[in-house]
């Protein structure tokens, strides 16, 4: 790489974004490089990027966690998960965007025995649909929890994982729920 040189560079939101190397972007990329390499980070050629995010936001430098996203209404405080324009529970546009509780409760769950098209996780596995303390219910895998041990009710929280790459080599991280403190 060299001065003058086009090349792609991700801003903090993982967009890559392709500019003109310049003595300051050289600069930059040193000084933020050594400052990782010192606080024992490791640089990838990957870039994390959320499967959705519309719904779920990664957050830190390492982008290895993440923040489910929602919208409530300013009229009514009714709270949705993902991105919405109207409430639908009272039709007001008057929305705001929100961050989702980490934790929620197990509402309902199936063992999926036979997986979507493109599924790349194990098989069976268990499908939880966790309500949040604000009230959206979430879809999403259920790890590190044995299938036996799954009851309605069940306290679960959130976190994420690497669940595939895209066509680009990124890898695609997801949303799924885990016991409290249980590894993934």
């Amino acid at each position: 790489m060299a001065l003058g040189d086009v090349c792609e560079f991700s801003n903090r939101t993982g967009r890559r974004q392709r500019h003109e190397l310049t003595p300051r972007m050289a600069f930059l990329t040193l000084l933020e490089t050594r400052f990782i390499r010192l606080k024992g980070l490791h640089l990838t050629d990957k870039n994390r990027v959320s499967v959705a995010p519309s719904r779920f936001r990664l957050n830190g430098d390492d982008r290895a966690d993440g923040s489910l996203i929602g919208t409530a209404c300013n009229v009514c405080d009714a709270h949705f998960f993902g991105t919405l324009v109207f409430c639908q529970s009272c039709s007001s546009s008057d929305m705001r965007s929100v961050e989702l509780s980490r934790t929620g409760s197990l509402y309902s769950y199936t063992i999926v025995r036979a997986p979507p098209a493109g599924w790349q996780g194990d098989v069976p596995y268990a499908l939880g649909q966790v309500q949040t303390k604000e009230g959206p219910h979430v879809i999403s895998e259920i790890v590190d929890t044995p299938f036996d041990e799954i009851k309605v009710g069940m306290e679960l929280e959130l976190t994420a994982a690497v669940g595939g790459q895209d066509s680009k080599g990124n890898d695609l991280v997801v949303y799924k729920w885990k016991r409290p403190g249980g590894a993934v």
